[in-house]
């Protein structure tokens, strides 16, 4: 059966009845007078004059999140616009978990190269500090809570450390939860080699060539890593690369954000923890692990 189509607009009246059928002018919304309350668009076949859609649903439509199709929530808001450099802005939307997912890989619209994750080193002393025995009463704190605060990010967001002895970048990033165990995280674990000056301005661009390293270095198998690790045994791996000299930790935090978040002027929560861990710091060897649990509990 051939088809005729010929985009036209039903015109009713504040009751719902037709007013008449004419061609429909290509815009949204409906200005072709006062009477006309709904727009629709209809196709004229042999059978007659038949519904196609909706421009309200259509409308309806664009403020779904081209991934998951929902409509954004308190836990994932819509987001303004999406990431992709090469896609009109307005062309689709995105919400923030379904962005946060394809951060550095590539568009689901165009296929272009989606825009990247950015890593940012850790301001202040660096976590080799703590063998340091002249810090203060209050650095080593400071550097305790750093420590719980990095240890809880972690296993739950991207998280690197680079060593510029080796010339070499450790990676955590997180992919899946966990089977049988929805709370914790399944964390891709893989040593990438890296010139220093990939980080620029304090800041390391993870964008979807860097995946093609990691895919390129976890096939070749040269350097022994790229395992998926629960994120208690990804924290453990990825900590333990801080014990060389000149290492940095970079984080999807900011410097402002870790600047805000250390400050205890700025924050009461911090003041409170930095003041139990410095009463704790003297405490027998043998409760050691109770100053961790402080500086775990102090930030989250």
């Amino acid at each position: 059966m051939e088809t005729n189509k010929d985009e036209r607009v039903r015109k009713v009246d504040q009751d719902g009845d037709d007013l008449e059928l004419e061609p429909a002018k290509r815009q949204k919304g409906c200005d072709i007078d006062d009477d006309c309350v709904q727009v629709e668009t209809v196709e004229e076949n042999e059978t007659g004059v038949a519904l196609v859609s909706d421009i309200q649903q259509s409308e309806q439509r664009e403020l779904m999140c081209i991934l998951c199709m929902e409509e954004g929530s308190v836990e994932s808001p819509m987001l303004s616009e999406h990431q992709c450099a090469q896609c009109n802005k307005d062309a689709w939307k995105i919400c923030a978990c379904c962005n946060e997912t394809i951060l550095s890989r590539t568009c689901p619209v165009c296929r272009g190269n989606y825009a990247p994750i950015l890593l940012h080193v850790i301001p202040g002393v660096p976590l080799s500090g703590l063998a340091d025995k002249t810090l203060s009463a209050e650095t080593r704190a400071l550097l305790l809570y750093k420590f719980g605060i990095i240890r809880q990010l972690i296993g739950k967001s991207n998280m690197a450390v680079w060593n510029p002895e080796q010339g070499k970048m450790h990676f955590s990033l997180p992919r899946e939860f966990a089977e049988g165990n929805s709370n914790k995280m399944c964390c891709l674990t893989v040593t990438v080699p890296m010139a220093a000056d990939r980080i620029v301005n304090n800041t390391f661009t993870f964008n979807n060539n860097v995946w093609d390293e990691i895919e390129s270095e976890v096939e070749s198998g040269t350097s022994g890593t790229g395992e998926m690790r629960e994120s208690d045994a990804a924290i453990q791996w990825l900590l333990s690369f801080t014990r060389h000299a000149g290492h940095q930790i970079l984080s999807m935090m900011t410097e402002a954000d870790w600047e805000q978040t250390l400050d205890p002027t700025k924050s009461e929560d911090t003041a409170a923890a930095l003041q139990t861990i410095q009463s704790s710091i003297a405490v027998p060897r043998g409760q050691v692990q109770s100053v961790n649990e402080v500086t775990e509990t102090s930030s989250a």
